[in-house]
């Protein structure tokens, strides 16, 4: 049987169908209280989205969408009566739950890699057993979530490393320490040069620059005696010096650096940033919440899959094999990969090699993986694979070679997880596009197309496009020229309800670049687009700027009402020509966009804001819940009504449960603080215990990873509640 399609997804239909044909959609007594329903959720399933069906006839018609079935249970499992969830809470003491409450907290944060960080507009996978219930680690199949880590896999031990750097030349008698285990070095800034003065003290001079004091401190460093006392060596390079581990791996990661009172040297760490014996590319932890019981959360596996993993993964709908391109001597891989529990960590990743031939991953044992190079040799820096599970298809864009004189293109995988995965290049595939980078595609299984954006260089006029690619026969259908500046960064949004496609443009417009008139812009088109057409509508989400401050401008959600078939409200948050705005669109039932309304300023600083990501909770604490998330990079607004902690990254959300119409003064519900921002956000599942109803990103910048499974100095993973994020 096609491992995709367990009996979980025809029940869910059968019952689904019965909810249309009494006008009853009860997703209690379907599955929350009876069983279990897992549901996969990765970056694809907020482009891919439905609004609820209007007439009897479309309502079966999607019934048989994978997909949508997904979507609708997830937003539609009401929660357990009291009694009911004791009883399950007795049969399954793996689930671990107890106050029914969401508690405003960061529950952990942990250790992702060197650097380590999913990337801007990328998203982290989750695999939920059951929707309502949180599956520990100690379940047949616990919940996990996967990341990738954007850097390039290796079986080679990295140092560990610490950088900092002078703001002035050094000051006369500051102090510089390095320690390790029970040794410690002391350098001292001086006027005169001494090579040492001592086993564990050293002389640097003072030098008449910061970029001088820097050298000066490395070279004596590096001298018989000092940095080889505690096991370091040094570089620098202008004003920053940098402090290795001499050993390789992990035996790195005790030693400390400090700079003395006076000393004029800011560090970036208070440890250094941890080495590794070697560097995985992708990770998953299980055991995630804080009802769980043992290590929260624990390391599920890690490998070093030999190259560059840049963009989101995709999951299967089991969750038991994961697909993502990875780069390779800068050309695209497709990467199919059947994991095992408790192999590789990410700082001891296990080194995966591809099997010969798709015949051998088929049966090979786990964890193994299989690499498909993409036809024509050309790499992938901006496009994520799609996965429909109707018909074990990836589409997947890629980069041209030489912009501008190569085309770019369109490509298309089958057999990925149930069959022998293979590229398709005939019949129109690889389907050729324009001659910019491509988005991340989308493909609705209901009319057999795959839409797809691409970026602009600025200054240029051949990008800003939107492709309808025929999934049979490769056929392209090319609109008119919708956006100049960046173009579109993000894929687009299809709603296969309605019938309507909709871009995030970084400016809009179509009358040159830098233009007057250049903005970010929301673009809604027909499914339906004939060559050389223009939006249908527009929403302008910004004051206006010019091509040469742009910005990206993700993608942004629409809130339940629209979700449960009405006319509602899509958020975006963009703003080429000055700060970051949280924007709302009224969007009719059938998807028209119309009145854009201003919200709050959520920086004080031009900065580039996140993608929207929206949440409906019916089980939340004190009732059901519509949340939205977002994130801006910098200079976060620390007064009201946002409220940040710090005027820095800041990761927020909103209550728009009730659809009102937003203002100016708009309040966050919940905040925290996020080096560089926030990537994309992951919301799980409406499990109704504390801790168990979790939202997920990296953050963009290094940092302190505090959580004890996995403390380290550099990349981190992060989970917060859905309720609340400080």
């Amino acid at each position: 049987m096609n491992q995709n399609r367990s009996w979980r997804l025809p029940l869910a239909r059968m019952f689904l169908l019965g909810s249309f044909a009494t006008g009853l959609v009860i997703a209690h007594a379907a599955y929350a209280g009876r069983e279990r329903f897992p549901v996969s959720t990765d970056w694809s399933h907020r482009h891919l989205v439905f609004s609820f069906p209007k007439s009897l006839m479309d309502r079966f018609r999607f019934s048989s969408d994978l997909r949508f079935v997904q979507q609708w249970v997830k937003r539609n499992a009401e929660r357990r009566s009291e009694d009911e969830s004791e009883r399950e809470r007795e049969r399954h003491p793996e689930w671990r739950h107890h106050r029914d409450e969401n508690l405003l907290h960061e529950d952990w944060n942990v250790y992702l890699g060197n650097v380590g960080t999913v990337g801007p507009g990328r998203y982290p996978a989750k695999f939920s057993f059951d929707v309502t219930v949180a599956n520990c680690g100690s379940a047949t199949q616990p919940d996990f979530l996967t990341w990738n880590t954007n850097l390039a896999g290796s079986s080679s031990p990295v140092a560990a490393e610490d950088t900092g750097t002078f703001s002035a030349a050094a000051n006369f008698l500051s102090q510089i320490t390095v320690t390790n285990g029970g040794l410690t070095l002391t350098m001292t800034a001086d006027m005169l040069f001494n090579a040492n003065t001592g086993t564990g003290t050293g002389v640097f001079i003072e030098g008449s620059s910061a970029a001088q004091s820097a050298s000066n401190l490395a070279t004596a460093i590096n001298m018989a005696g000092n940095g080889s006392y505690v096991g370091v060596s040094a570089a620098s390079s202008g004003s920053t010096i940098t402090i290795f581990a001499t050993t390789l791996g992990t035996a790195g990661n005790s030693i400390t650096v400090g700079a003395g009172s006076g000393s004029n040297l800011t560090w970036t760490f208070s440890n250094l940033v941890d080495g590794a014996s070697g560097v995985a590319s992708v990770v998953a932890y299980d055991n995630l919440y804080s009802s769980c019981t043992g290590t929260v959360p624990s390391s599920y596996w890690a490998y070093n899959t030999g190259g560059t993993v840049r963009n989101s993964v995709a999951l299967s709908l089991d969750g038991k094999q994961l697909a993502f391109v990875q780069s390779q001597a800068g050309v695209a891989n497709l990467v199919i990969l059947k994991w095992a529990a408790s192999s590789g960590t990410v700082n001891a990743p296990v080194n995966l090699l591809t099997q010969t031939t798709a015949a051998a991953y088929r049966s090979c044992t786990t964890p193994c993986m299989y690499t498909i190079p993409f036809s024509g040799g050309r790499d992938d820096s901006n496009s994520a694979p799609y996965y429909d599970p109707e018909t074990d298809t990836i589409y997947v864009g890629d980069d041209p070679a030489t912009r501008g004189v190569t085309n770019s293109a369109l490509h298309k995988f089958t057999g990925v997880f149930n069959g022998n995965p293979a590229e398709v290049v005939t019949g129109g595939w690889p389907a050729t596009l324009g001659v910019e980078i491509l988005t991340s595609p989308v493909y609705d299984d209901s009319d057999g197309q795959a839409f797809v954006a691409d970026s602009n260089t600025s200054g240029s006029t051949t990008g800003g496009f939107l492709y309808k690619v025929g999934g049979a026969t490769g056929t392209v259908v090319k609109s008119a020229r919708l956006a100049e500046g960046g173009g579109f960064v993000e894929g687009p949004i299809v709603d296969p309800v309605n019938g309507t496609v909709y871009l995030y443009s970084s400016s809009g417009g179509t009358t040159g670049c830098p233009s007057a008139s250049t903005s970010n812009e929301v673009f809604e088109m027909a499914a339906n687009f004939t060559g050389g057409a223009v939006a249908a509508t527009n929403a302008p989400v910004s004051t206006l700027g010019t091509c040469s401050n742009a910005l990206p401008l993700y993608a942004g959600d629409f809130d339940n009402a629209y979700y449960s078939g009405g006319a509602g409200h899509l958020y975006v948050c963009g703003n080429i020509g000055g700060n970051p705005t949280l924007y709302q669109i009224n969007v009719s039932s059938t998807g028209t966009l119309g009145t854009v309304t201003t919200g709050p300023n959520v920086a004080s600083a031009t900065t580039t804001c996140s993608p929207v990501v929206e949440f409906y909770n019916p089980n939340a604490a004190g009732g059901a819940k519509d949340w939205i998330f977002l994130n801006t990079q910098a200079s976060a607004v620390t007064g009201s009504p946002i409220s940040c902690p710090t005027a820095s990254g800041c990761l927020m959300s909103f209550d728009v449960t009730m659809g009102s119409t937003i203002s100016t003064s708009t309040a966050t519900v919940a905040k925290t603080t996020v080096a560089g921002g926030a990537s994309g956000v992951v919301v799980d599942n409406s499990a109704t215990a504390s801790g168990d109803s979790q939202v997920y990103f990296t953050p963009l910048l290094t940092g302190t990873c505090t959580t004890s499974s996995a403390i380290g100095i550099g990349g981190c993973a992060i989970q917060a509640s859905q309720a609340g994020l400080n």
